[in-house]
């Protein structure tokens, strides 16, 4: 018989793929300047009382991860 030409292998994604996938979509959002833009003004929220700093921190370690090239 010969190999069904519509058969597709399935290669499962990695946790890796997902990842750098998804960042490279997240980068995509906004230009580099964009993106400076956003980290420093959620570095302007720690000037603000009202704010929490473990939030200001946890946004600003997210942005971080987007653009670290070793993970």
């Amino acid at each position: 018989m010969p190999p069904n030409p519509f058969y597709i292998t399935f290669v499962p994604e990695t946790p890796l793929m997902v990842d750098t996938l998804s960042k490279t979509i997240y980068r995509q959002l906004f230009s580099d300047a964009e993106w400076d833009l956003i980290y420093n003004f959620v570095g302007h929220a720690l000037d603000d009382d009202e704010e929490e700093p473990a939030i200001v921190y946890s946004i600003r370690n997210k942005i971080h991860a987007l653009f670290d090239e070793e993970n």
